[in-house]
């Protein structure tokens, strides 16, 4: 992994390094079955981790707290 790409910042929570790497490596394989017949790149695994995330958030700003 190439440090010329993140953040000298290191994250504070894990969701926050997630979408580091999405940003940093979108294409790179994130995710492989086993023997490679199938795989996933961060770009990929990433969407539909950020549609839950935001879907999540919203839902907690209408609650309140």
């Amino acid at each position: 992994m190439s440090s010329t790409l993140l953040s000298a910042v290191p994250p504070r929570t894990l969701c926050e390094a997630f979408q580091t790497q999405v940003a940093a490596y979108p294409e790179w394989v994130a995710l492989r079955t086993l023997g490679g017949a199938q795989t996933l790149t961060w770009r990929e695994y990433g969407a539909p981790i950020r549609w839950i995330c935001w879907s999540t958030s919203s839902a907690m700003r209408a609650t309140g707290p």
